[in-house]
């Protein structure tokens, strides 16, 4: 399977806030990303005045492996990449809710993808850090009680951390697309795409803001995987992409229930202000969509489209027939 070479590491981080939270989870989602970032930087960074590209430390650094990655020596470059994708996702514990409940325990998502999942450690350091400090302007703080991770069917496969444990326990999953694979997805012909958080495609340099067509879909996923399998994988993906994007083109848009959100976040690093909305709602989409499920399941992993590590580009997929 093209797909195998990208192996994905699945945790879930049980918190407990201290008090609610109540911030509209598209902007929960970027919260999350920005502030764990910033924890992380504070922790590791010498010089933090310092960006990383000139930095002598850079090959060595934590941060700078997750926040500014290079491409491997002797892997192809990518053609039309601006923006290398960053290697993990923090995924918001109750994406539909606009307020996530203080004194419960609400499971953070934690996706890390490739060669990054040897950082493990430093993630759950900054996570629980971060609960320390306070999430928010309103320094919303919250307990790290455990840190689980998953296999395939999000089911517990081993203890990474524990409150009152003070040791991590290195457990890493490596989980590939034949594992993702449900049962009726070869056959699939009918399937529903739900996006969960806002998601943002593009299509001829042009952002979508209608129902997206199916090849635009897959091409998003394509980019968006084969990028992170070249930077983080075992080794580049091997599949044609023309021919993938020219079968794709047989499969239809039979329904379509989406929304727009315009949605903004503002880089603590620039200080520039950047659109991170997309669409919400759900597609359905009707062809031969059997020999694409691999790709689907996938992102529904790693997300899809722009601003994916701020927890954009969410996606739950489900076969119809």
């Amino acid at each position: 399977m093209p797909l195998s070479p990208l192996p994905i590491y699945l945790f879930r981080v049980s918190i407990s806030l201290a008090s609610p939270l109540a911030i509209d989870p598209a902007r929960r989602a970027i919260l999350w990303r920005g502030a764990f970032g910033a924890v992380l930087r504070s922790l590791v960074c010498h010089d933090p005045a310092q960006p990383c590209d000139p930095c002598p430390m850079a090959h060595a650094c934590p941060f700078a492996r997750i926040f500014t990655p290079t491409i491997p020596a002797n892997r192809p470059r990518i053609a039309r990449l601006s923006t290398p994708p960053r290697p993990f996702i923090l995924t918001d514990p109750l994406p539909d809710s606009s307020a996530l409940p203080a004194s419960h325990s609400l499971p953070l998502g934690l996706t890390l993808v490739g060669s990054v999942a040897d950082l493990l450690p430093y993630f759950v350091v900054a996570l629980r850090r971060l609960g320390e400090l306070g999430l928010g302007r309103r320094k919303t703080r919250y307990l790290v009680q455990s840190v689980t991770a998953l296999d395939a069917y999000d089911l517990p496969a081993g203890s990474v951390f524990e409150v009152g444990r003070s040791e991590l326990r290195i457990c890493l999953l490596p989980i590939r697309a034949p594992q993702l694979l449900r049962p009726g997805d070869s056959a699939a012909r009918k399937v529903e795409i739900a996006f969960r958080t806002p998601t943002l495609l593009r299509s001829a340099d042009a952002s979508v803001t209608d129902a997206p067509s199916f090849a635009t879909l897959i091409c998003r996923c394509r980019d968006r995987i084969s990028a992170l399998a070249t930077l983080f994988g075992d080794q580049p993906l091997t599949f044609d992409a023309r021919q993938l994007a020219q079968t794709a083109s047989a499969v239809r848009l039979f329904h379509a229930e989406l929304r727009s959100t315009a949605v903004s976040r503002r880089s603590s690093r620039t200080g520039d202000r950047h659109l991170v909305g997309g669409l919400l709602g759900t597609v359905v989409y009707e062809g031969p969509i059997g020999p694409f499920m691999p790709w689907l399941r996938v992102a529904e992993r790693v997300g899809i489209g722009r601003h994916a590590t701020f927890g954009n580009g969410r996606v739950a997929v489900r076969v119809l027939a």
